[in-house]
C-alpha cells in the first residue's frame, strides 16, 4: 500500500510539473517517501540498487533521511538483499517489499522410480511458488540455498568428523548447497569463496527447494505455475533444456531452470531424468598412533598482513566499515582466528582493525576492544641495510641466532628495546619474529 500511495503522489507531482508554463517554479513543501528510492531521485530504478551496494561496502553512504527507503524489503537492515529486491521490482519480477505466494501441489498418488532420491509433495503441504525464482548465483552446481541452524560447528575438508576443520560456522549464516554425501552437504558461505562440508542436521533448507536430480526436456513443453492442466504457462521450454528437479507428483515434476532460477511444473512425460547431484565420498582414515610435530613458522600468503589475533568475545560483529553505523557482515564466535591488516578510526573516534578470518576469504572491520593479538602488529616496514645481518632470539649479541638475513630482506618493525638500539622485527617472507641490530636496518613507510 505504501508503494502504491508513493507512486500515486509521485505521479501527481510529475503531472503538475508538466502543466507548469515554461520558466515557472513550484515550491514543494512535503517529502514523498518511495520505498526502494535510495538515492532520493523520486524514481525506483537500477541506480537505487547501485546506491545500496555502494552504501554496504562503504563507498558512498546513503543520506540518513533515505535509509528507511533503502531498506526495500523492510527487514530492518540494509543488505544486498535490498539491492536484489529493487532490481527484481525494476524488471517486474516482484513488488516491494517482496511477498512470495505459495501453492499447494496436487496430492501424490504414485511416485516414479526414475528420480532418486524420490520426493513427493504430500497432500495439503505448501511448497514454494514456482513464480518466485531462486536468485541466480553465478555458481555451477548449486542445488539449494540454506541457513546454518546452530553455532559451534565447523566446516570440514571432507564429509565426516575425521576430516580437518576449516571455518567455525555461525548460526543464521547463509550458504549455497551443492552435493550431498551421506549426512553431509558440500556448501559455500554466501558472499565468500569459503567451501567445505557441513552436517545436514545443522543446515535448514525449505521443503522441496533442493535439486534432487537433473533432467532434460525431450520436446518443447510449457513451464506451468501449477501441477494441473489449468496451470498458467510461465514460458515455453525448448527441447534439450537441462533442468533441476525438486519434487514430483503422479504427472508433473516441480523444476528449477538452471540459468534463471525460475521454478514451475512440467509434464513428466516431457522430461528424461538424468543423474543426481549427490555423491558418495569415502572418508580418509585418521592415522593411528602419536605423531610428534616440530612447529615451524608458517609463511603468510596474504599481502598487507600486519599482525594476527583472535576474537575475544562472543557474537562480535564483523562490519563492512570501521564503525557501528556500517552493515554487519556476520557475527564471529569467541576465539575465531584472524589476520590483521590496517587500523582505522570510526566517526566516534574508536579504533577498529580490518581483519580476515583465517582459512577463509571473509574480510571486514572489527572493534579493537574485542581483538587480542597473538602476533604483535607491524608499525613500520623496513629492509636489511647490510650484506649479512643476524636475526636473534633476544635484544643483544649474547642471544641465540635464529637465522642470517641477506641485504634488502623485507622486515616489519614490531617493537624496540628501551635504548632503541635493537628492533624487534618480523621477516615478511617467512613470518618469523626476532631481534636485529637497529644500525643495520633501513626504516621505510609507516603502517596505517
Amino acid at each position: 500500500m505504501k508503494r502504491k500511495i508513493s507512486f500515486l503522489l509521485a505521479a501527481i507531482m510529475v503531472i503538475g510539473l508538466c502543466l507548469l508554463p515554461t520558466g515557472a517554479a513550484m515550491a514543494v513543501t512535503d517529502t514523498v517517501e518511495l520505498l526502494g528510492d535510495a538515492d532520493g531521485s523520486g524514481v525506483v530504478d537500477a541506480t537505487d540498487a547501485s546506491a545500496i551496494l555502494r552504501h554496504i561496502v562503504g563507498i558512498a553512504r546513503i543520506a540518513d533521511d533515505k535509509l528507511a527507503d533503502a531498506d526495500a524489503n523492510e527487514d530492518g537492515e540494509i543488505t544486498a538483499t535490498d539491492a536484489s529486491a529493487v532490481l527484481r521490482y525494476v524488471v517486474n519480477l516482484d513488488t516491494l517489499p517482496p511477498t512470495p505466494a505459495v501453492v499447494t501441489p496436487a496430492p501424490s498418488t504414485s511416485v516414479s522410480p526414475s528420480v532418486s532420491p524420490s520426493v513427493s509433495p504430500s497432500s495439503g503441504t505448501a511448497t514454494p511458488s514456482p513464480t518466485t525464482p531462486l536468485e541466480p548465483t553465478g555458481l555451477d552446481g548449486v542445488t539449494a540455498m540454506g541457513t546454518v541452524s546452530a553455532n559451534d560447528h565447523y566446516l570440514r575438508e571432507g564429509p565426516g568428523e575425521s576430516y580437518a576443520t576449516t571455518v567455525l560456522m555461525i548460526k543464521n549464516m547463509e550458504v549455497y548447497v551443492f552435493q550431498k554425501s551421506g549426512d553431509w552437504y558440500y556448501v559455500q558461505i554466501k558472499g565468500t569463496t569459503a567451501r567445505g562440508w557441513f552436517p545436514v542436521e545443522y543446515i535448514s533448507i525449505p521443503e522441496n527447494t533442493r535439486i534432487v536430480a537433473y533432467g532434460t526436456t525431450t520436446v518443447q513443453t510449457p513451464l506451468l505455475n501449477g501441477s494441473s492442466q489449468t496451470g498458467v504457462t510461465l514460458q515455453t521450454l525448448p527441447q534439450g533444456l537441462r533442468l533441476g528437479i525438486l519434487a514430483q507428483d503422479s504427472t508433473y515434476y516441480l523444476v528449477r531452470l538452471l540459468d534463471t532460477g525460475l521454478q514451475g511444473y512440467v509434464l513428466k512425460a516431457a522430461v528424461t531424468v538424468g543423474n543426481s547431484p549427490d555423491v558418495t565420498v569415502t572418508p580418509t582414515p585418521t592415522p593411528s598412533g602419536s605423531v610428534t610435530v616440530t612447529p615451524t613458522p608458517t609463511p603468510n600468503p596474504l599481502t598487507g598482513v600486519t599482525g594476527e589475533g583472535y576474537v575475544d568475545g562472543e557474537g562480535v560483529n564483523l562490519r563492512v566499515g570501521a564503525g557501528t553505523d556500517y552493515t554487519s557482515i556476520m557475527k564471529m564466535s569467541k576465539n575465531t582466528q584472524v589476520y590483521v591488516f590496517e587500523k582505522g578510526t570510526s566517526r566516534s573516534g574508536d579504533t577498529w582493525y580490518r581483519v580476515q578470518i583465517k582459512d577463509t576469504s571473509i574480510v571486514g572491520w572489527m572493534h579493537s576492544a574485542y581483538l587480542t593479538f597473538t602476533k604483535e602488529r607491524i608499525i613500520y616496514y623496513a629492509t636489511v641495510n647490510a650484506s649479512r645481518l643476524n636475526l636473534r632470539a633476544g635484544a643483544g649479541t649474547s642471544s641465540q641466532i635464529i637465522t642470517t638475513l641477506d641485504r634488502d630482506t623485507r622486515l616489519g618493525i614490531i617493537g624496540q628495546n628501551s635504548g632503541g638500539s635493537w628492533y624487534k622485527v618480523r621477516v615478511l617472507e617467512t613470518n618469523t619474529d626476532g631481534w636485529v641490530y637497529a644500525a643495520y636496518v633501513k626504516i621505510g613507510a609507516a603502517v596505517p
